[in-house]
C-alpha cells in the first residue's frame, strides 16, 4: 500500500510539485473505521516504499538468474522441456517445496490395520456418561484385541483404581494472516487458496472482516471489532454466540501474535 502511494505521489506531482499528500490507514470497511482513518492522516513511509522496491529488485535478479539458470540445465537432461521456459521465483519456490514434501510423505506412508478397545458407561440416573480410553491405544493384531474384548464381555464388574483430573487450557487464537487463512479454510472447510480469498474479499467488500490480505497477526489499537460482531447478530448460526460477546461481556481483545 505504501509503495502505490508513493507511485500515485509520483504522477500527481508532475502535475502540481507542492501538492501535499496524506494517507489513510484502514484495515476494515466500517464507518467508524474509515471515519478514524480519516482523521488520523499521515504522510506516506518512504522507508517502507522503498523496501518494497528492494525487495522488487531482489525477487526479479534471483527469478531472471534461476530461471535461466533451471531452463538451460534441465532442458538438455529432459527432452519434454528441452522447448520450455522453466520460470523461478521465490514464492514459487517456497510453495513448490511444501508440495514437494507432502508429496513425499504421502509416498511414504503405508496404510497398516489396526483395532482397538473401546467403552463407554451410562449411569441411567440422569447423570451423564463416561467414555474410557485404552491406554495401549490401538492393536496391529485383530486376534489379540478380540480376546481382550471377550474377556471384558465375560467381567461382571469393572474397578476404579485410579481418578486423574487434568486442567485444560484453551488459548485464545491468532488473528489470521493471509497463509494462516488459506492453511485453516483449506483443512476445515476444503476450499481452495483462490476461494478462499475470493470469499474472504467479498465479506471484507461487505465490512464483515478486516482486510484479508495481510502478513500481520495484530489488530491494530482502535480497530472497531465490536461492530464487526454486531454485524453477526442476525445469523441463524452464530448470532447467539455474537450477541454473548457483545451484550453479555464475553468478548476480550484478540491475542497478538508475533508478526506485524
Amino acid at each position: 500500500g505504501e509503495n502505490i502511494s508513493f507511485e500515485v505521489i509520483n504522477v500527481c506531482r508532475k502535475a502540481n510539485p507542492r501538492i501535499t499528500v496524506k494517507r489513510a490507514h484502514f484495515s476494515a470497511v466500517i464507518q467508524r473505521e474509515i471515519d478514524r482513518a480519516m482523521a488520523t492522516l499521515v504522510a506516506p513511509d518512504q522507508n517502507l516504499s522503498d523496501s518494497v522496491d528492494a525487495r522488487i529488485e531482489i525477487d526479479l535478479r534471483l527469478g531472471s538468474a534461476f530461471t535461466r539458470f533451471q531452463t538451460l540445465s534441465l532442458g538438455k537432461k529432459f527432452e519434454e522441456l528441452s522447448d520450455k521456459l522453466l520460470s523461478w521465483g521465490p514464492c514459487q519456490f517456497a510453495t513448490l517445496g511444501f508440495i514437494v514434501d507432502r508429496s513425499w510423505k504421502i509416498e511414504r506412508f503405508v496404510a497398516e490395520e489396526f483395532w482397538s478397545v473401546s467403552m463407554s458407561l451410562n449411569s441411567g440416573e440422569g447423570r451423564g456418561s463416561a467414555v474410557f480410553d485404552w491406554a495401549r491405544g490401538r492393536l496391529y493384531d485383530r486376534t489379540m484385541c478380540l480376546v481382550l474384548y471377550e474377556e471384558m464381555l465375560e467381567s461382571q464388574e469393572a474397578i476404579v483404581t485410579s481418578v486423574r483430573e487434568n486442567i485444560k487450557r484453551k488459548w485464545k487464537p491468532l488473528p489470521l494472516a493471509t497463509v494462516a487463512l488459506q492453511t485453516l479454510a483449506s483443512r476445515k472447510l476444503r476450499m481452495s487458496s483462490e476461494t478462499t480469498m475470493k470469499v474472504a474479499e467479498e465479506l471484507y467488500n461487505a465490512g464483515m472482516i478486516s482486510y484479508p490480505r495481510t502478513e500481520t497477526e495484530i489488530f491494530k489499537e482502535g480497530t472497531d471489532l465490536r461492530e464487526l460482531i454486531t454485524k453477526q447478530l442476525p445469523s441463524h448460526q452464530w448470532g447467539a454466540f455474537a450477541n454473548n460477546l457483545i451484550n453479555n461481556g464475553g468478548f476480550e481483545w484478540p491475542k497478538p501474535g508475533k508478526n506485524d
